[in-house]
């Protein structure tokens, strides 16, 4: 098991920007049937989930190629293989980057994951850098806020989906974007009650869907009350899982502005434009 934030409530580290003018970006990579997401400002980076290990390779080019000199955090949303495979090598190209998960040790795991979780488990255990995150948790980071809204106490339940990091980034122009990791209908309705007071009844201006839009996620009465403007989904093009379910796809498509989903669309990159989020300009790659 790893360290616990020494903080109770806040784990809070400021990174201050020389140009707070620069632009965020947020981009979802597209990185086959798992899921990758860049955080992008002033040359600085964080990496949300690595993808598969056969997409390292193209997470380094596309990271150098967005102009990432120094990745501030990695953040594991859990230990599966389509989120977390990439971390070791990563690791290596990133050797003085803290890396960030929810420090579930689940007591029962299923044969096709036991490999890769406690392997990776014990690597993490044994990473100086690591570090432990659950509700309540914050990182400041060039002027905007990670706010952590699940896990707020480890289950029992052998699923690892459940407990996925759950964040909310707003920016500090005001934007906001929801990451889901892999959580279900169950997680989305529990956490209404703490994202409500986050967004003051405003809409979240990205929302990356759960679980690459499977069936057992897009609750209605979460997505009405979050009303993405635009709903991404990270998904793998003639994946064996059948996803994304096309109700989920409806549902979104019903609550959001527009869906777009990285099976169709490839690489998705939006950045701050005053108080709201706008689609980047073309790739330069």
């Amino acid at each position: 098991m790893s360290k616990p934030l020494f903080f109770s409530a806040l784990f809070s580290i400021l990174l201050t920007a020389n140009n707070c003018n620069a632009a965020l970006k947020v981009v979802m990579l597209d990185v086959g049937s798992g899921q990758s997401i860049l955080l992008v400002e002033n040359n600085r980076g964080i990496l949300i989930d690595t993808g598969l290990p056969s997409y390292t390779d193209h997470i380094s080019q596309r990271m150098t190629e967005i102009g990432v000199k120094h990745l501030d955090y990695l953040l594991l949303s859990h230990l599966h293989p389509d989120h977390a495979g990439g971390y070791c090598q990563l690791r290596d190209t990133w050797p003085e980057t803290p890396v960030l998960d929810n420090c579930h040790v689940s007591p029962v795991l299923q044969p096709s994951e036991k490999d890769f979780f406690v392997q990776t488990r014990q690597k993490l255990s044994n990473d100086p850098l690591h570090n432990c995150l659950q509700n309540r948790d914050a990182l400041s980071w060039q002027g905007h806020t990670l706010t952590v809204l699940w896990p707020e106490h480890l289950q029992s339940t052998t699923d690892l989906n459940t407990h996925s990091l759950v964040i909310l980034l707003t920016a500090r122009q005001g934007a906001t974007v929801l990451l889901m990791g892999d959580i279900n209908h169950e997680i989305e309705k529990y956490i209404i009650p703490m994202l409500r007071p986050l967004l003051n009844d405003s809409r979240v201006d990205l929302y990356m869907a759960s679980h690459h839009g499977a069936i057992d996620t897009g609750a209605p009465e979460f997505l009405q009350m979050i009303r993405p403007k635009v709903s991404l989904i990270s998904v793998g093009q003639k994946n064996t899982s059948g996803y994304p379910a096309t109700n989920t796809v409806r549902l979104l498509t019903k609550y959001s502005g527009t869906v777009l989903r990285t099976d169709q669309d490839g690489e998705i990159c939006f950045q701050t434009d005053g108080d709201t989020l706008v689609p980047c300009g073309p790739r330069t790659k």
